[in-house]
């Protein structure tokens, strides 16, 4: 992936990351793409549990989950639903003094009333786990693709720098100066380092592709 290296000295002048190198990808979705992708994994994988933890436990359709919990609200006994039974007929082998019998007895599975409660929380985490991935991958989407969204989030981090771009400048730097895998890596700065950091960085990355359009143009000439 083609990629530009540039120091922030002369836009961090006094600051502590002063010395920060940035990595700038030119027109490039690869990272975006791929983290995309791996939000795709996570969804697959939580809709794979889902879908093994119905094999294991033998149900024969997937929302149990919600058939089970109704049952213990309206205190439905697993003998009329049958799932995770109390009660079983156990072949106990009795031996005497020359002789061995073979006795079939009521046993209590206790251990089932624990299951019941341990596979129902697993049940439905895994499906709020789902639906929260799923609901993260959508907003990922739309903002990533969604033009609109990307120049309000951009134009909004620059205005703390007193920086406010025409369109044609804005739509210049999001399609042709720093690209998709740009926006998707200050998204993240921003939501893990705080939005003083991504404007700052904003502010740089603005300086740095107005400095090299410049420079362009004046080769050009």
């Amino acid at each position: 992936m083609r990629l530009r290296f540039i120091k922030l000295d002369s836009i961090f002048k006094g600051k502590t990351c002063k010395n920060v190198a940035i990595a700038v990808p030119l027109r490039q979705v690869y990272v975006t793409t791929l983290y995309l992708f791996c939000k795709c994994l996570n969804v697959l994988n939580i809709i794979t549990q889902l879908y093994l933890l119905n094999c294991f436990l033998g149900m024969q359709y997937h929302s149990w989950g919600f058939g089970i919990l109704n049952d213990l609200i309206n205190g439905r006994e697993w003998s009329v639903s049958g799932n995770f039974p109390r009660v079983t007929f156990c072949d106990v082998v009795i031996r005497e003094i020359g002789n061995t019998n073979r006795k079939t007895v009521q046993c209590v599975l206790m251990i089932n009333m624990f299951n019941e409660k341990i596979f129902l929380s697993l049940w439905f985490w895994l499906m709020a786990l789902g639906l929260l991935t799923i609901i993260n991958l959508a907003y990922w989407t739309i903002i990533t693709f969604v033009p609109n969204y990307s120049r309000n989030f951009v134009s909004s981090y620059l205005t703390f720098h007193n920086i406010e771009p025409s369109e044609e400048e804005l739509d210049y730097f999001l399609y042709n100066s720093a690209g998709k895998d740009a926006i998707t890596a200050l998204h993240l700065v921003s939501d893990n380092a705080g939005e003083m950091v991504a404007a700052d960085l904003f502010a740089a990355l603005w300086c740095i592709c107005r400095e090299c359009e410049n420079r362009n143009k004046f080769e050009v000439r």
